[in-house]
């Protein structure tokens, strides 16, 4: 299939392969199948599965499972949460390729983002909280002004609000929390070559493939990138 731009709700199977000419983009809240998939941008909420992925940019929240006689990713940039599995990555040439399991950096930001407007929340709300504590000592006490009376409906008001944006923020706290967890379990299995100009990725930390390699795990301990060698299988 020549560059075109595929949209579904399910899932995508090409039955030969795309080769996108660097214009192609093919979005699937499923799963994404083909032979090949070359010079093409591929979102997929499900797995992405191929023979060979060539200079394209893949991300899913799934897998990508590289299966077939090849069994390549060469060159790109190729992310899934959940983890990848192929028989090669990168080529004899040395072509940058990376692989990328885990969270990406914009869970990261969204995080950190939301822990520290959930700190000026709780903030705000301690201090509005202590006036409000005076002015109801003052009331309890007696007669207030009218001018602290819609001092104090306006910090109710206000306090109301900020209670709502931070169970909010708390809320996506704990989401992205989850999610980067959860991608912390992610593993790139390589049963075949892993050559020099590949950049191995998980989470936030990269490790570039100095010397080429073969049948190997990578996984993540400890924020650090490690990794195993693979049993070798002949069949």
């Amino acid at each position: 299939m020549e560059a075109v731009n595929l949209f579904a709700g399910g899932d995508i199977i090409l039955g030969r392969g795309i080769q996108g000419a660097q214009k192609a983009k093919v979005s699937a809240r499923g799963s994404v199948f083909a032979d090949f998939i070359e010079h093409t941008v591929v979102v997929a909420g499900g797995v992405v599965q191929a023979n060979t992925i060539l200079n394209s940019r893949i991300s899913t929240d799934a897998e990508v499972i590289l299966t077939g006689k090849k069994g390549a990713i060469i060159g790109g940039y190729t992310h899934a949460f959940m983890g990848i599995t192929a028989t090669e990555v990168g080529n004899p040439a040395e072509v940058r390729t990376v692989v990328h399991v885990g969270c990406e950096k914009e869970i990261y930001t969204k995080h950190q983002s939301a822990k520290v407007t959930e700190t000026a929340l709780s903030d705000e709300i301690k201090e509005i909280m202590e006036e409000l504590t005076v002015i109801y000592g003052k009331k309890k006490a007696g007669k207030i002004s009218e001018l602290m009376e819609d001092r104090l409906k306006s910090l109710e008001a206000k306090i109301s609000t900020y209670k709502k944006d931070l169970e909010e923020s708390t809320r996506e706290r704990v989401k992205m929390e989850e999610l980067i967890s959860k991608g912390q379990k992610s593993e790139i299995q390589i049963s075949g070559n892993i050559y020099r100009g590949t950049v191995i990725g998980m989470a936030q930390v990269q490790m570039p493939i100095e010397h080429s390699t073969c049948f190997m795990k990578y996984y993540q301990q400890k924020g650090m990138i490690e990794s195993s060698v693979l049993a070798f299988s002949a069949s």
